[in-house]
């Protein structure tokens, strides 16, 4: 859910995850990474639109980040003792 608040008002519901979020990272342009729970992560973009989905842990993620300097990555750390780094260009898990 984003909410704004300044009006007090709900501007846009997401459901995508399954279960409690854990964390959550934002990057300069706007774009919104959580992770969850449910062992996946969701990038949103500026506007609160899904862009994609990164689905590979065992278990709960316990944080996620951008790349410094270098949009097209993404790092995701999970309770299954895991990191793992995304190339969210080219749908690819390095």
């Amino acid at each position: 859910m984003v909410f704004d608040l300044y009006d007090n008002e709900n501007i846009h519901e997401h459901w995508v995850h399954d279960k409690e979020l854990k964390t959550i990272a934002l990057d300069p342009e706007g774009n919104m990474l959580i992770g969850s729970r449910d062992n996946g992560a969701n990038l949103f973009n500026e506007n609160n639109v899904l862009i994609k989905q990164f689905i590979a842990h065992e278990k709960p993620l316990i944080n996620v980040a951008f790349v410094d300097n270098d949009e097209n990555f993404i790092i995701t750390c999970s309770e299954d003792n895991t990191i793992k780094l995304w190339n969210i260009t080219e749908d690819a898990r390095l």
